[in-house]
Parts: structure tokens; C-alpha cells; sequence
């Protein structure tokens, strides 16, 4: 038969239109390890196979079928034959066997081999990969089925996925054909082979059989952890470590939570392809091990390969090695107050306990880019603040914070027992502009100009000025636990405070966790935010104020069943005071959003995913809000005279041309953007829009106010909600789905906020990003912060879950 560049058969009828649209879907799927597996979701979106090691070589698949005249009723045999032309012997092999569901059933395999991993769960598809150090020749799978009727040979196919030899080079080229096999006899007792029976085939007389533990965080910290050691019991072996590491492949384990994702680790320990050596991950080395060509993570048959290689002693680069930061933790503890005035360095071998409000940046203003010191923070330090401490970049210093997938900073508090507010957080103070204040901005880091500037809240330093680009430095891989402090209900500390920060600053793959309040506040300013996850804090997640203007992308905020409050919470001054009208207005740039609620909030029916009041703008796109009493709630602020928001004329301007504002171009001035929240899913809330009646515009008959017509809707003063959602030029997709959506976004201690491959999430539309550089444009074609299909998520392997499904 002719084949494609992916040795899939050109098949007839109705079998060959359910195998190219299999084809679509798997296309060129990187996972496996002597396993098979049915409906797990595609890992790679490419017409190549995996990069890494040079492509080299032919490989040839031969399906065999004991018979084509068989009997229905009757059982047959179809084994899968490789046969490699390549100077190395083949020794993992991973893809999709096509079969016609409707002529042939599956039965199983037999425990006496060969050996195969299976995953068999959707009809007419059976994913497997094989793997033997010592070379796989011939039959590497042998299947049974059941005749249901004739010509279920013509159904028959093969997808493959991933094929290397033993040097870990890739097999580039393929091609499938269907034969007679006379001497294929059919297994007499066929089974459906889980990995738990091949281990115990295959484990020696006398070994012990890996069993699951309680389940932990992907990346979690072992010392002395070695890559491969996917297991993490303190070796590299074929059982364990390779049949785990394939199971994954193809899709019959959890990589990231479930019960059958145990206390073991594939997002780290188990990623160990490509090696890209020389370098193990250091924060020196800008490609780890594990890091693809085009820049993701995944699980396939050459890491399980790979560590086979060293479970029988063929040692290849980095498997076996110690992971990065997984030596001794420091102990030694050196206590910090006061003012951070000169260029200072904190490293990982050390402490460092806040005593009291530690201050970095020159105090005298204005301030030269000369006289600004930095704090340069190694990775994997870890940083504990006593109850009420606060680490503060005032706007006369700069933060280097750059830790690493392997090593991520840790912000904390000293207490043995954690809880949300025992400490006061982390503080960046910026000269960017706010709309609140004096106007006696002193001009520092060679700004100029008079703009205005305000007393940070919680006793911190003073904020704001002229310049939008300002530098308050660099914060990646940065984890801030348990912080935040409440002196009253307007006076409080977050975990992340970032006031009047410029888009100069880099803010990227930060977890904030357990605060007492806000995840993350923006008080004006523009900066640009990437990569956040928002966990378990005590009020809102992503919080903006005072003219807020920045851009964001990635952000994941998950809530929790008491305590917490809202996904988003958005004013334009502040609310309930001030000036509604007040310049520069509110207006964030924010693509990729999924805010993950709980319909049992504790707060009750008053919760929101998404929180917009007090006339502020914003241009909102591809998010999902998930599982909230209120998806979305647009407000005024009680007793205020009103203002755009308030304006008939202007809403109806918002909802049918955005202001001139298209799908994703940003006007030229943000002061002409009103609020456009476009492009999203919004699936599982109590109600899609909130019923509160407190919306823009007041009761009918107040000047400038409803009831009017827009877009086929009618906005009565309570409705604005369902304005929004109804206009269908906002393709905003309602769903009352509450399971398929997110793999297991609920989960407290592993979460997964991956979507589910043909869940609700993966079929809403969404738009392209803005050609700002700052926006990765592949956000512009899926909803929410992560891929569908996604193989190792951003999220996993540096960030954790809570201390325990109740206590955060």
C-alpha cells in the first residue's frame, strides 16, 4: 500500500475517514514506551517527529494478521512487525494501531508477550509503545480481537509516533503495509495488560514491586534526586522508572494529579530528552534537558528509552545525574532589616529572615539611574519574613530575581506552621503613571516631569511619576507563600504588590499561594505580567486599581471553598471614593485567563470570576471562567454620580464597535478604549452573568440612563450582564458543563488546569493577539491560560498545591 511521511496506510471508506481524522489529532504525537494507548491527548501539534538527536534512517511496519478469512465470531491475531534500516538497532517504538470498530473487537494480549503497553480505551484505536534496550526486532505487539464481520482487514492501520535507536536518534522516515502471517498463532488466554501486570511479569524473583504512594507536586524537592528517577525511590530502573515514564507516554497514567499520577515525578525527573548537553539545567544553561526545538516539554518514548539505557548500564548523558538544587538545603540563617542601599547579593546557600520592612532603593529622591542599587537574587534562595516583615523595591532601587524551573525563589514566612497573612509580602514601587495622588513626582531614574504620586498603602514607600517604561528589574521563577497583612478594610498588604510599576519591568512564571489578601495588585502603572499562578489566596486573585494600564498573559487563578473572593477585581480610582472619571482611566491589555472558582464559596452567592466596576476599561480576551456563583459582574460604585460606564450612548458604542476597537487591535490611545470583553468560555457557574441588579447606569429614568436598546438587548439598569454575554459579537460561549471542561483544576494538591481535549474549552473560539511583542501569538488560538493538547504545562514542576485539601 502507498504510505504518508507518517506510515499511515491510505485506507477505504468509512474506516479511512475515521483514521484521517484521527490523523488530525495525533499528528506526529511524541509519547511512548513499549505501551499502547487509546484516547490520551495528543502531545505534539507538528508533521515531524521528536527533535533533539539527528533523524536518521528507515523504518518499515508490517501489520500482521493471523487471518482475513476468519468467521465472526471467531478470534484472530494482528501483530505489529518493525523493521528498522538504520546503523543502530531500534529500540523504542510508539504509535496507534486503526482498526474498524464496527468488524473487529479488542480483546487483549497475552501476558507471555511481547511486551507492549496498552492503552485501549477508545474503539477503533490502539495506542502502544514497546521498548527493549537489547533491540527490538520483529513482533514488538501482539494483539486478539473478536470477528464481528468480514473485510475488517481493509480497516487496519498504523500512526506512528516515535521510533529511536539505541544512540537516541530518531527514525525519520516510515512506511506501513498489511500481510498474511501464517505462523502468527492466536494467544489462547488474551487480557487487557495494565503496567501494574507487565511489572509483575517482569520483576526478578525476590526484587520488590514498585508500588503508588500518596500523590505530590510534579518537580517537588528530593535530595540528591537524579534524573530518570521518575519514581523517586533512589533508582534508575527498567520496571520502574521506564514502564512508568511510558505509561505516561501514551496516556494510561496522569502526568500531573489523579490517582494514577502517585508520588512520582514525569514532569522533571522523568524529562530527560533531549539531553541538550552539556549543560543539567543550571541557571547558566539556557537549554535544559527535556526542552524541544520548538520550545515545549513532553513526555515521550525516548525519555523512557533513555532511562532504560542507564537502568542496564549503557550510561547516556544526564540520566542519572543529580538534578539542580537537589543538594543540601541551607540552613544557615542570616537575619535582614532596614535599607538595602548599596548593590547587594542573596545566595541559596543562606536564609535570609526579614526582620521588620527591608527596603531596597536609594531613600533620598530624586534619585539618578546611578545611585540605584539592586538586590540580585540567586536561584533557588529561599527568603522568610517574620509576621509583618515586607521585602520593598522602592523606586529608587531594582530587584534581580531570577530563579528557575529547577530552582524557583521562595518567598515565605519563618513560622514552622504557615498560614495565610504570617508574613506581609513582596513590594515593587515604580515612577510609572497612576491616577491618583500629589502632584510632586521628584523625577527619579532620570524621569521628568510633575505627575502625580501616592503613599503606598500598608505603611510602604511612595509610588508613581512620569515614566510608563520604568525598570524596577526582573522577577522570574518566584513562588510568594503565605503573605499579606490586613490593618483595615481599605489599608492591607498583598502577596505581590506592584505599585506603579513600568512596562520595563519583567514579571514572569510567579506563583502567588495562601495570602490573606490579594494575589497579585496593580496600583496604576503598565506593567507586563506572564506566566502567573494565583492559589488559595484569602480575597481576590488578579486585582487592579488607579489607572492600571498594563498587559497580561497566562494567568491561572484558582479559588478555594472559604475565605477567598473574587477571580478579578477591576476599579478605574477606587471604589466607592474618588473621581469614577478620573485620567489615566483603568485599561489592561489581558489575552489568556483561566479563573477557576467554587460554586460553595464561602463568601456565598456575592463571588465573581470576573469583577468590573467603577468605570474602568480594559481590553479582556480567550478566557475562561470556570465554576463560580457569578461569572461575570459589571458594577457601579454605590452612591457615585455616575460617568462613562453610566452612559447609554457609550455602552452600546463598547458592545457593537468596541470604540473602533476590532477583535484584537488596540486603538492608538487607551483612553479611547472602553471595556471589551471579547472571545471566552465561560462554563460551571451558578449564573453565567450576576443578578445583582447594581449595574452601570442606575434605574430607568435617570438621565443618560436605561432602559435603551443595544444590540437586540435590552439594558433595564440591572441587566448588563446578560448584555454582554447575548451580543453576539463578543463571542462569549455560555456552558452549564461542569465536568470535561479542565482535567482537574479543583484538585488542591496536583492541580491540572490543562483543558480536556474536546471539552467545551478546546471547541471556543478564540482570537489572535495584538502584534505587541510582548504577546505570544500561539494564545491567540485557544481560550484560557493553557493549550489544549498541551503536553508539560507551564505551570507544572516549579509552582506547589496546598498543604492539604484544607488547609493552604
Amino acid at each position: 500500500m502507498a504510505t504518508g511521511p507518517l506510515g499511515l496506510s491510505h485506507l477505504h471508506g468509512e474506516a479511512d475517514h475515521m483514521t484521517r481524522n484521527f490523523l488530525l489529532h495525533f499528528r506526529a504525537c511524541a509519547v511512548g514506551v513499549a505501551l499502547v494507548a487509546g484516547a490520551a491527548a495528543c502531545q505534539r501539534d507538528d508533521t515531524t517527529l521528536p527533535s533533539g538527536a539527528p533523524e536518521t534512517g528507515d523504518l518499515a511496519i508490517h501489520i500482521e494478521v493471523s487471518s482475513r478469512t476468519a468467521a465472526a465470531g471467531d478470534r484472530i491475531a494482528v501483530a505489529v512487525n518493525a523493521e528498522a534500516h538504520a546503523p543502530q538497532p531500534l529500540i523504542g517504538l510508539q504509535g496507534s494501531l486503526l482498526y474498524d470498530a464496527s468488524r473487529l473487537t479488542y480483546l487483549g494480549q497475552s501476558d507471555e508477550g511481547p511486551f507492549a503497553i496498552v492503552n485501549a480505551q477508545k474503539p477503533g484505536l490502539i495506542r502502544a509503545a514497546s521498548l527493549d534496550v537489547n533491540g527490538l526486532s520483529g513482533r514488538t505487539a501482539v494483539f486478539v480481537f473478536q470477528v464481528k464481520s468480514s473485510s475488517y482487514d481493509k480497516g487496519l492501520g498504523y500512526l506512528v509516533e516515535a521510533a529511536g535507536t539505541r544512540d537516541m536518534s530518531r527514525l525519520n522516515r516510515s512506511t506501513v503495509d498489511v500481510k498474511d502471517a501464517a505462523d502468527l498463532t492466536v494467544p489462547a488466554a488474551p487480557r487487557l495488560m495494565t503496567l501494574l501486570d507487565w511489572r509483575v511479569k517482569m520483576t526478578p524473583a525476590g526484587k520488590a514491586i514498585p508500588v503508588d504512594r500518596p500523590s505530590q507536586n510534579p518537580g517537588e524537592y528530593r535530595l540528591n534526586l537524579k534524573y530518570g528517577d521518575a519514581t523517586l525511590d533512589g533508582v534508575v530502573d527498567v520496571v520502574g522508572d521506564a514502564f512508568y515514564i511510558a505509561n505516561v507516554a501514551v496516556g494510561n497514567s496522569q502526568l500531573i494529579s489523579g490517582t494514577s499520577s502517585p508520588d512520582r515525578d514525569a514532569v522533571v525527573a522523568g524529562n530527560v530528552d533531549p539531553f541538550n548537553t552539556p549543560g543539567l539545567g543550571e541557571p547558566t544553561d539556557a537549554v535544559p534537558p527535556g526542552l524541544e526545538s520548538n520550545g515545549t516539554r513532553l513526555i515521550n518514548i525516548f525519555d523512557a528509552a533513555a532511562i532504560a539505557n542507564e537502568a542496564v548500564g549503557n550510561n547516556p548523558p544526564v540520566v542519572g545525574d543529580i538534578i539542580p538544587g537537589r543538594g543540601p538545603l541551607a540552613t544557615n540563617r542570616i537575619v535582614v532589616s532596614g535599607n538595602v542601599a548599596v548593590n547587594t547579593s542573596w545566595t541559596k546557600n543562606n536564609i535570609y529572615e526579614l526582620s521588620g520592612t527591608v527596603t531596597v532603593g536609594n531613600l533620598v529622591e530624586p534619585c539618578s539611574a546611578a545611585s540605584v542599587p539592586t538586590l540580585t537574587i540567586q536561584a533557588g534562595t529561599r527568603i522568610e519574613g517574620q509576621n509583618l516583615s515586607v521585602l520593598e523595591i522602592n523606586r529608587c532601587g531594582k530587584v534581580d530575581a531570577q530563579g528557575t524551573l529547577l530552582e524557583p525563589i521562595v518567598m515565605t514566612c519563618d513560622a514552622t506552621t504557615k498560614v495565610a497573612g504570617c508574613w506581609g509580602g513582596f513590594v515593587i514601587d515604580g515612577n510609572a503613571p497612576i491616577n491618583n495622588g500629589t502632584l510632586s513626582s521628584p523625577g527619579n531614574r532620570g524621569d521628568t516631569g510633575t505627575c502625580l504620586e501616592q503613599a503606598g498603602e500598608g505603611g510602604t514607600s511612595t509610588y508613581g511619576g512620569c515614566n510608563p517604561n520604568d525598570n524596577s528589574g526582573i522577577v522570574k521563577y518566584v513562588v510568594v507563600d503565605y503573605a499579606g497583612t490586613r490593618f483595615t478594610a481599605t489599608n492591607e498588604r498583598n502577596s505581590l504588590t506592584l505599585q506603579g510599576v513600568g512596562s520595563g519591568t519583567t514579571l514572569d512564571f510567579i506563583q502567588t499561594h495562601g495570602g490573606l489578601d490579594d494575589g497579585i495588585e496593580s496600583f496604576g502603572g503598565n506593567p507586563t505580567i506572564k506566566h502567573l499562578l494565583v492559589t488559595a489566596v484569602q480575597d481576590d486573585g488578579f486585582d487592579w486599581v488607579a489607572g492600571f494600564r498594563g498587559k497580561a498573559q497566562y494567568v491561572i487563578v484558582q479559588s478555594c471553598p472559604v475565605g477567598c473572593d473574587r477571580g478579578i477585581e477591576a476599579d478605574n480610582f477606587g471604589i466607592d471614593s474618588g473621581d469614577p472619571e478620573a485620567a489615566p482611566r483603568s485599561a489592561p491589555t489581558l489575552y489568556n485567563f483561566t479563573l477557576v472558582g467554587t460554586t460553595t464559596a464561602g463568601q456565598g452567592a456575592s463571588l465573581n470570576g470576573i469583577l468590573l466596576r467603577q468605570n474602568t476599561a480594559g481590553f479582556l480576551r480567550n478566557f475562561v471562567v470556570y465554576r463560580w456563583p457569578n461569572g461575570l459582574d459589571i458594577d457601579q460604585p454605590s452612591g457615585a454620580a455616575g460617568g462613562g460606564l453610566n452612559l447609554s450612548g457609550e455602552i452600546c458604542t463598547q458592545l457593537n464597535t468596541g470604540n473602533g476597537v476590532g477583535d484584537n487591535t488596540l486603538p492608538a490611545n487607551l483612553d479611547n478604549l472602553g471595556l471589551s470583553f471579547r472571545y471566552g468560555l465561560l462554563a460551571g457557574n451558578t449564573n453565567a452573568g450576576s443578578t445583582d441588579g447594581s449595574d452601570p447606569g442606575g434605574p430607568p429614568g435617570t438621565p443618560g440612563s436605561p432602559p435603551f436598546t443595544c444590540g437586540g438587548y435590552t439594558h433595564d439598569g440591572t441587566n448588563l450582564e446578560a448584555v454582554y454575554l447575548g451580543t453576539a459579537s463578543n463571542h462569549l460561549v455560555t456552558s452549564a458543563a461542569t465536568t470535561g471542561v479542565l482535567i482537574d483544576a479543583e484538585n488542591t494538591l496536583t492541580p491540572d488546569f490543562r483543558p480536556v481535549v474536546g471539552g467545551p474549552v478546546s471547541t471556543t473560539a478564540a482570537t489572535a493577539t495584538p502584534s505587541d511583542p510582548f504577546f505570544d501569538p500561539a494564545g491567540g488560538s485557544f481560550v484560557g491560560a493553557v493549550a489544549p493538547g498541551a503536553a508539560i504545562p507551564w505551570f507544572s514542576g516549579w509552582t506547589h498545591g496546598w498543604q492539604s485539601a484544607t488547609t493552604p
